[in-house]
């Protein structure tokens, strides 16, 4: 490894800063070079992303959906037998 290029323990730590664009210009592009090599750094950083959109995803909305009524009435059968 040479002095321009980064270890995945060093992208794995600055991946927050990676992923807010907080990086400076250099260390950004030594990012994409280690990543442009390496699948697991590259498939880590998928799944990073992938886990912050459910995360964001899961907070827009907090509201579940109405139940259909067949399950309601389903449920409410149950409990009047019971």
């Amino acid at each position: 490894m040479t002095n321009d290029e980064i270890s995945c323990e060093r992208f794995i730590t600055g991946l927050d800063d990676f992923v807010s664009g907080e990086l400076d210009a250099a260390e950004r592009e030594r990012s994409n070079q280690h990543l442009a090599s390496c699948l697991d750094c590259a498939s880590y950083l998928a799944d990073y992303r992938a886990t912050i959109d459910l995360a964001r995803n899961a907070l827009r909305d907090p509201t579940p959906p109405e139940p259909p009524e067949s399950l309601v009435q389903a449920i409410l059968d149950i409990r009047r037998r019971d």
